[in-house]
């Protein structure tokens, strides 16, 4: 790719997730404003309505973090993705969320597309769990049942995937060229209780080893 060449699926990422959350936010408020009135939202329905439309907004924003378009003078206060991200992981699959710290822009986006690549280990149920901050970052999946994709799995640390790979895993392929492009290194390991992926900046590595 020539030098200064747009991240094309990056940006598109960014505009499908900026157009798409405004009908969602309406949606949200209109009931909202339908609670206000009181008539007719006592029903199952209206909680399911009510929930469904709150965690689309939350993918949403998910989505935004971890498909569009991230530079490193951006931040993401800690408090704002861990209600993001509270408001994804609700059912069977738990987040654990211990950053404290707001962290750079492509940190989040890392750590976003490590949680898609973690969740695919607790397809049945588990808790993730994210510790560290801005400097390095350690995202564990942890369940009974434990799952690890051994197809695409090895993608994290070889940067290689297949030409076949489905949608659903395209996080394997785009966690590595993140990981290149804003200088973090990536490693990955499994076991048959618990999975985890650590994030950190290539130099705060290299002094570490000093």
């Amino acid at each position: 790719m020539p030098p200064n060449t747009p991240d094309i699926a990056a940006l598109l990422g960014s505009r499908i997730c900026h157009d798409l959350i405004s009908p969602v936010g309406a949606i949200t408020n209109g009931l909202e404003l339908m609670t206000l009135g009181s008539r007719g939202t006592s029903g199952p329905e209206f909680a399911l309505v009510t929930d469904s439309a709150a965690n689309a907004g939350a993918r949403i924003k998910f989505f935004r973090l971890a498909f569009g378009q991230a530079s490193e003078n951006q931040t993401v206060n800690a408090n704002e993705l861990h209600d993001i991200l509270c408001g994804v992981y609700t059912g069977a699959q738990k987040l654990d969320w211990q950053v404290t710290e707001a962290l750079p822009r492509p940190r989040a986006r890392a750590a976003c597309l490590a949680l898609l690549c973690l969740e695919k280990c607790i397809a049945r149920g588990g808790t993730l769990t994210v510790t560290g901050g801005a400097t390095a970052l350690c995202l564990t999946a942890k369940a009974e049942s434990l799952t690890t994709p051994a197809e695409y799995w090895p993608c994290l640390s070889t940067g290689v995937y297949p030409v076949d790979l489905p949608p659903a895993q395209v996080q394997f392929a785009l966690l590595p060229l993140v990981a290149h492009e804003f200088d973090l290194s990536i490693d990955s390991q499994s076991s048959e209780k618990a999975a985890f992926i650590r994030i950190q900046a290539i130099e705060n590595e290299a002094n570490n080893r000093l």
